[in-house]
């Protein structure tokens, strides 16, 4: 016991430190923006953040980026403990599956998508922690009672966390409420139902009373309508919005491979594909295995709850999240992935060296995760573009065209009391600007409206394997 509590504070003053030192001090996209305002001041009506504001992640990000004194530590910080999480729940479900525990949680520590999201602005790492936690807690038979409540309370919490979440949590909360654990569908439950759905109502009214009495009822409810509307007809990129199929079956795949597990993809480093050939040789040696058990048997029932769970989460973010543009969807799905190949490892014929393999595995999702993460501590093309524009209007009153997204992206950014914004502008039209203007930029692209010669063009990027939105950003200046 006292080796284990060893090994449990090494790993997790490894993530802390790690994720810490790689903490990033910019703002790199718009729905980053929201949740560094809404540490700042929290206004669901003023958007910071986004319907249903997500007060358990912001609350303990203020808590915590107060005692640090800036929400970028605040926001790592958070990111580590979730991250730390993630895995170690990882490493239980894969002990439980008679996975190598050890290989599971050194690979987590090393998974790029988990450790780029640890340093975002963003509730998802801390969403996916709790969502697997809750589902190990509730799917697992031999769960305490103590512990079985308070992952009822959390799952009632969780939507104040990440909304996105709850198809995750619904078959294990689902037959926790039925009386049954995942794993053992036979066996009891050790909380009956009226109990359970009293602890998920008391984590629910914990975090949606506040927000109600904060924001107002009408007021909440118009936000929730407008939200829900815009997410599936409009700025949410869900299937209603982009209905071509094959693409999203084509960035699911790019993202859950490449951007998840580090494996190569076309236009990426030679080094990638090192990620690639590891899992194609784990994976194809185990498969051809005929000693040590098939690596097509049926799987335990842990990676079959897990399997569940993930494929409900699947089918929703198929159909109602952002594939094309947001990798960060897909990082609930890697547990059970990275638990299947967890498993195939584990049945490798002991006469190929299973041990060279997961070393070259864990030695180039290394190199490539350092890679992006040092990479992300550098500003988005978007950032690079702000701070361009900011270092001009230190000196010149300068107006900036550009959509409406684009153009709050900017102002709530803006440097001294020169930077200004057209107020009623759709596009990249003029608008009534001041009387006094030294320079006019359009972002994304240029504004022949204008009638001006083009003073200079910039061209911003970033690596879309750190971040896929906006990875190159058009930048044009004018003189009037």
């Amino acid at each position: 016991m006292t080796n284990r509590r060893a090994w449990f504070g090494v790993f997790l003053a490894a993530f802390v430190l790690s994720r810490l030192g790689s903490a990033i001090h910019y703002i790199e996209d718009p729905d980053s923006l929201r949740f560094a305002l809404a540490v700042q001041r929290y206004s669901l009506v003023d958007h910071r953040p986004h319907f249903p504001g997500y007060p358990v992640f912001c609350g303990v990000v203020w808590t915590i980026s107060r005692a640090l004194g800036g929400f970028a530590a605040g926001f790592s910080l958070v990111g580590a403990l979730a991250g730390f999480t993630l895995a170690w729940t990882s490493g239980r479900i894969a002990q439980r599956a008679k996975i190598s525990r050890e290989f599971q949680l050194a690979w987590w520590f090393l998974l790029p998508l988990p450790w780029l999201l640890a340093n975002r602005y963003m509730p998802d790492l801390m969403g996916a922690a709790l969502a697997w936690w809750i589902h190990d807690a509730l799917a697992n038979p031999e769960t305490s009672r103590h512990r079985r409540r308070a992952a009822f309370v959390l799952a009632g919490m969780a939507p104040g966390v990440r909304l996105s979440i709850a198809p995750l949590l619904l078959p294990s909360l689902l037959a926790a409420l039925a009386g049954r654990s995942l794993e053992a569908p036979r066996r009891a439950h050790r909380v009956g139902p009226g109990p359970a759905l009293g602890y998920t109502a008391l984590g629910l009214l914990s975090w949606f009373i506040p927000v109600v009495l904060l924001t107002g009822p009408s007021t909440l409810l118009a936000l929730g309508v407008e939200q829900f509307t815009g997410h599936f007809t409009d700025f949410g990129g869900s299937i209603w919005t982009e209905s071509a199929p094959w693409p999203r079956v084509t960035m699911l795949t790019q993202t859950l491979l490449a951007d998840g597990l580090g494996a190569g993809w076309l236009g990426r480093h030679w080094l990638t594909w090192g990620v690639s050939l590891s899992l194609a040789l784990i994976s194809l040696l185990a498969l051809g295995n005929r000693n040590r058990g098939s690596a097509l048997e049926p799987p335990s029932p842990a990676l079959r709850a897990a399997a569940v769970a993930a494929g409900i989460y699947l089918i929703w973010i198929f159909l109602g999240q952002n594939l094309l543009h947001k990798s960060r969807h897909v990082l609930p799905l890697l547990p059970p992935l990275t638990l299947l190949f967890g498993l195939w490892h584990q049945r490798l014929p002991r006469h190929l060296f299973p041990g060279a393999l997961s070393g070259a595995l864990l030695t180039f999702t290394g190199i490539v995760t350092f890679t992006l993460v040092e990479q992300h501590r550098h500003p988005s093309a978007m950032a690079q573009a702000v701070e361009r524009v900011s270092s001009l209007a230190e000196t010149e009153t300068v107006l900036v065209l550009a959509d409406p997204l684009v153009q709050h992206f900017f102002s709530a950014q803006r440097a001294g009391q020169r930077f200004q914004l057209p107020e009623d502008s759709p596009g990249l039209q003029m608008a009534s600007r001041p009387s006094r203007v030294d320079r006019i930029v359009s972002i994304g692209r240029p504004a022949p409206t204008l009638g001006l010669p083009i003073a200079q063009h910039s061209t911003f990027f970033h690596n879309p394997f750190v971040n896929r939105l906006w990875p190159q950003v058009e930048l044009y200046e004018y003189q009037p």
